[in-house]
């Protein structure tokens, strides 16, 4: 069952409105809640997938005013799924060619679409290759909101920095490692049920990732500057 009060701050996650303390609050609950961080996930992909299909362009100020008008009367008797599916729709970008406008049969098409999406069984790589980048991209300018598991200790590696956070839907640690002056990110979460597999390689959009699966756990293990220091530090691991 989806807890209603944590709708808000999963949606403000989502748009990347969540401060740090209501963060490491989520994060600290998405960790005993299956069903939170299921629907966590499932938006974040859905986002991302519509992202890839729709062009962005901003919709007129009257439609969103209706749309958000239309929201409020219907919301008290919609599930807590379908209200925030329907909020989601109602910020998602207008589609189309100059001039065009969004209407309630796209806007149907559109609620149809996302709910397609959110029922397929599919896992897409894509959405963690960008939760992955944009942790490591906050690891430099963020402070541990909450205590981190044991690290792993890797011989030749010093750990600078560790913490637990939102990657990519996923309830992860975050940890630093420091090599002849480079930073590797490495980050870990449960399997969930993702079947195990062998070191892949991946760049996504400047980050060269490393990526594996042990049965029980996910490593991303990445890095601004590639080297041998990011090969090293995935040999060590998957060695031990």
């Amino acid at each position: 069952m989806i807890c209603e009060d944590r709708l808000e701050p999963i949606n403000a996650l989502l748009d990347g409105e969540l401060g740090p303390p209501d963060a490491a609050l989520l994060a600290a609950h998405l960790a005993d809640c299956p069903s939170c961080r299921k629907l966590l996930a499932e938006l974040g992909q859905l986002r991302n997938d519509l992202s890839q299909l729709i062009p962005e362009r901003d919709a007129p100020s009257r439609l969103q005013a209706k749309i958000e008008a239309a929201l409020d009367a219907q919301a008290v008797v919609r599930s807590p799924v379908a209200n925030k599916l329907m909020h989601v729709a109602s910020r998602m970008p207008i589609m189309g060619r100059r001039g065009q406008r969004l209407g309630w049969a796209a806007a149907a098409l559109v609620i149809a679409a996302m709910t397609a999406a959110l029922l397929a069984p599919r896992h897409n790589e894509t959405v963690d290759f960008a939760g992955v980048r944009d942790a490591v991209l906050r690891s430099s300018v963020s402070e541990s909101s909450v205590a981190a598991e044991p690290a792993p200790v890797i011989a030749g590696f010093q750990l600078v920095a560790a913490r637990r956070d939102l990657v990519a839907g996923h309830v992860a640690q975050v940890l630093q490692y420091l090599r002849s002056g480079k930073t590797i990110t490495l980050c870990i979460w449960a399997a969930n049920g993702e079947p195990a597999h062998v070191v892949k390689n991946a760049t996504y959009r400047g980050m060269v990732i490393r990526y594996w699966n042990d049965g029980d756990r996910e490593y991303w293990a990445a890095s601004a500057r590639p080297g041998l220091g990011l090969d090293m530090l995935v040999a060590r691991l998957t060695k031990g």
